[in-house]
Formats: structure tokens, sequence, C-alpha cells
């Protein structure tokens, strides 16, 4: 496995996007709301990908902070909205960009059915325990998952609360690795079908899943959060609520039964979710508008 430094989404978006941009005229603010993060001379770009209800977003609610800021960038309609309700956010300054990546290369995926898992554990991996030994068909699963993604030192506040998770996970004979690079991950779904994703966290986006689209992965997920608007007609979703852990379990049998290559999935993905369109169409609205 590569040695690289852990990158969470926010970090490999903007890694993507000082590759197409020069972005030493602007200040970028990766969603922290803190007026330490101002810049006095420079154009101040808030690139919003956290939700309402985390600390660290406090601060939109402050109109002098909001007063010195040029844009502030969202990376979903749903995420925006629920943001509008809370905060009184003048309107000329928001935009909604949707999150994108980098297209999937062609490959073949082997014939057995796999699952996978590519998220932080907090965020819906305890109920695929749970529900992994309900199912009927009897599947692979590989999970990604841990705290090292986020530094070390997040890593050594945090990691040990999911020690006994992921004891259960290895005593149900799931593989499962605690950080892999994203280009790492990208090989990994080549070699699986569904993306086992139950999830108990309001995305906002969630590159995890449009990645597993692009590369062909059936969707067992939920309707929470942004969800919906990232995997569209794609997925498929389980409501949370009483005996979400069966229902889910009958999902993800339901997808094993009826995966299939689904060529029209990877073709809009490609077309809407890469980098290389998704760039020209902010370039083209923007300069526009201008």
């Amino acid at each position: 496995m590569t040695l690289t430094a852990p990158k969470g989404g926010s970090e490999i978006l903007l890694e993507e996007l000082s590759a197409r941009v020069d972005l030493s005229q602007v200040n970028v603010i990766l969603s922290t709301c803190d007026p330490r993060l101002l810049h006095p001379a420079k154009p101040n770009i808030l690139w919003q990908h956290l939700s309402y209800d985390q600390a660290a977003v406090a601060g939109l609610a402050d109109p002098q902070f909001v007063s010195r800021l040029d844009a502030i960038v969202f990376v979903s309609h749903w995420q925006h909205e629920q943001f509008r309700k809370r905060v009184n956010l003048p309107g000329d300054k928001c935009h909604v960009i949707q999150n994108c990546i980098k297209s999937a290369p062609d490959h073949n995926k082997p014939k057995d059915i796999r699952l996978i898992y590519t998220s932080m554990p907090n965020r819906g991996l305890e109920v695929l325990a749970q529900a992994y030994p309900l199912m009927k068909r009897k599947v692979p699963l590989t999970v990604i998952s841990g705290t090292k993604i986020y530094g070390a030192r997040y890593h050594e506040m945090t990691g040990h609360q999911f020690n006994p998770l992921y004891r259960q996970l290895k005593e149900l004979g799931i593989t499962r690795f605690d950080y892999m690079s994203n280009d790492e991950v990208r090989e990994q779904l080549t070699q699986h079908h569904i993306l086992a994703y139950p999830s108990i966290f309001e995305e906002t986006s969630c590159l995890s899943a449009i990645e597993a689209l692009s590369y062909g992965l059936k969707v067992v997920t939920t309707n929470y959060g942004a969800l919906p608007e990232t995997c569209s007609v794609w997925a498929d979703y389980v409501p949370l609520g009483e005996g979400f852990v069966q229902r889910y379990a009958q999902a993800l049998d339901d997808a094993v039964d009826a995966w299939q290559p689904n060529p029209d999935q990877v073709s809009f993905y490609r077309k809407h979710w890469s980098w290389d369109t998704r760039w020209d169409w902010v370039v083209k609205r923007y300069r526009k508008a201008a």
C-alpha cells in the first residue's frame, strides 16, 4: 500500500481545483468560518463542504464575517437550502457548484459479486456490521474505513472508540483497511459491484457515492441529507426508522440478486460529474455572468 499523507474529500477537491486554476490571487477557505482565515487583500471565497449543524460553520451567523466574504460556494442544493433556512445569507454571494471526480477508466469487474464500504466509521459502519450477518446471500465485504484520513491527531483522539466495531467486523470475516489513498480506493472500486452505505450522516454531497456510481457500482444507501441529489435515480434508498437494519439487509440481498452492468449510469456520471465537464460548466457559467 502506498504511503501518502491522508486526505479527506475537501482536501482532494482543493488539490484537483489547484491543478486547474491559479489560486494564488484568491483566498479559498475550506468550510471553517473563522475570521482569522480571512485575507485582508485577496478575494475571500468560502468553499463550504460541511453541514449546517457543525460547530465549524457557526461563524456564518455573524454578519461581519459574511460581509467580508466575496463568495460562498455550496456543494449541493440541499446543503444551500439548509443554510438558507437557518441563516440570512446574501443571495448574490451564494453559489452551488456540485462536487466532481476524475473520470473512471473502463474496466471489467470480477464475476462474483462483492460489497464495499468506503466512508468514515461513524457514518453507517455500525449499521452495516449489524445488517451484514442478516443477509441471505453471503458475499464478500471490503471495508475501507478509519480515522487516519483526518490526520494523526484526530486519529489519536478518536480512533480508539471504534475498536469494538473493528473487532466485530473481524469476527464476521470482513476485510477492513484502516486507510487507503484515493487512487487505491478507486482501484478497489474496479473490483467491487455494490457500495453498501447505510448512511446515518447528513451528507452534503458524498464523494464516495459519486465515485462508486462512476465506477459502475450499485449504491444501496439512505435518503438522508443530499444523498438523493447526489445519487439521483441510480441508487436504492432505504429510509431510516423502525426496522432499518433488517430492511437494509434485505435491500442488499435484492441488490446482489439484481446486479448487472449499467452503462447508462456510468455514462451519466462521466458526463455530469467529472472534473472535465464540471469545470467547463463553471467557466462558461461564470464568464457569462461576468
